[in-house]
């Protein structure tokens, strides 16, 4: 009969065998599960209102804030970001994607148009100009044109075309009109991609930057009526995330023939940005939190990890070194440092992270008594 020795043991054996496993540990040493991996949050900062996107240049990050306007954050001390400038709203704008370049802001102010700050000095910005324009989402520039991402309402459904040799007098040089609203933009080289929420991805030709050519349509035939809401191109891929439906990895080798190939539904409910690092994709999801997809295969995506917090609203994610930044809808700035026990490993092109140590060895040691003890009580009669 077991005695209460031995419960003891069992009871010690179960707690421990729970405990690891609630943790992300395993009993052997490899590549970290989907939850094995450690966030340590060094720091959280409100931003007075919607935090929507964020930039990480130097010591500094630049964070636009919906109805609140535009933060500048000193992140010297990781543990403690302050806030070294605020430019309130205007009008009745509302600051969405914006691209910072050569130390000016470039913002898609909603019903507020292009908001465009000079930054040179991150403590002291102050506003060039905010150009009249349709209900603006994103912003990429290419020499002296920025093309904007317009929509919101059906009228306002484009992309623009402004010219800012001078930019504190933007010159609007055409529209484009498009068939719903365009959340999201991305240059590269010599193409200009466009999310066209329900009517797919837009690629356009812009080697004559006043002059899009239209190259190519992506709408899903077996799911024609999903909403894109961002993408990121990444070489000849294009990883788009759609909304309350989940991700796509498209072949935009031949803009005019773009092919899919591969898919994670129900993978992201609420995307609201997607940025990759070698072979790991970071989504930011609303309703989801902080998503890791393994992308490594094209043909294969593997979700290996996600991270879900309190009240979270995340809205969008950047990653330089071992720090995650994060800014998010409820809560504001947040600063996460990926566990110390963890090291990045390459094996030929493909860059996975690997846990030093799974159990430690007071917990073997523990372990391996435990196991002998009970094993003697159960022989005693």
């Amino acid at each position: 009969m077991v005695d209460n020795v031995s419960k003891v043991c069992m009871v010690i054996i179960i707690l421990f065998i729970t405990v690891n496993l609630y943790s992300g540990y395993g009993l052997t040493t490899g590549i970290i599960q989907a939850d094995q991996w450690k966030l340590k949050e060094l720091a959280r900062v409100q931003t007075g209102g919607d935090a929507y996107m964020l930039k990480v240049e130097g010591e500094y990050c630049y964070v636009s804030c919906g109805y609140s306007g535009f933060r500048i954050f000193d992140i010297s001390n990781l543990s403690n970001p302050t806030q070294v400038a605020f430019l309130p709203q205007r009008s009745n704008g509302y600051a969405h994607q914006f691209i910072l370049e050569n130390d000016i802001a470039y913002i898609g102010n909603g019903y507020g148009g292009i908001w465009i700050i000079n930054c040179t000095d991150p403590e002291n910005p102050f506003v060039i100009t905010e150009f009249s324009h349709d209900y603006s989402w994103d912003i990429q520039r290419v020499d002296d044109i920025i093309y904007t991402g317009n929509g919101h309402i059906s009228a306002q459904e484009s992309i623009t075309i402004t010219n800012i040799s001078d930019v504190s007098n933007p010159i609007h040089i055409k529209t484009i009109l498009t068939e719903d609203d365009i959340p999201d933009l991305q240059q590269v080289g010599n193409r200009l991609y466009a999310a066209c929420a329900r009517k797919g991805l837009l690629i356009y030709d812009i080697s004559n930057r006043t002059d899009l050519v239209h190259l190519g349509t992506y709408i899903d035939p077996e799911n024609p009526n999903i909403h894109l809401i961002t993408f990121e191109v990444f070489g000849n891929y294009t990883f788009a995330c759609y909304y309350q439906y989940g991700i796509q990895i498209l072949d935009i080798s031949n803009p005019t023939q773009i092919t899919k190939k591969s898919e994670l539904p129900n993978s992201s409910s609420n995307c609201y940005s997607i940025h990759i690092i070698e072979d790991l994709a970071y989504i930011s999801d609303i309703s989801g939190g902080i998503q890791i997809i393994n992308i490594s295969n094209v043909t294969n995506p593997i979700e290996q990890w996600r991270y879900l917090y309190n009240n979270c609203g995340t809205n969008d994610i950047f990653r330089r070194d071992n720090i995650l930044f994060v800014v998010d809808r409820n809560i504001g700035l947040l600063i996460f440092q990926i566990g110390d026990d963890y090291t990045t490993h390459t094996t030929h092109t493909t860059t996975q992270t690997v846990q030093t140590t799974n159990i430690e060895f007071s917990g073997l040691i523990i372990l391996s008594f435990s196991l002998l003890l009970f094993r003697k009580r159960l022989n005693i009669k």
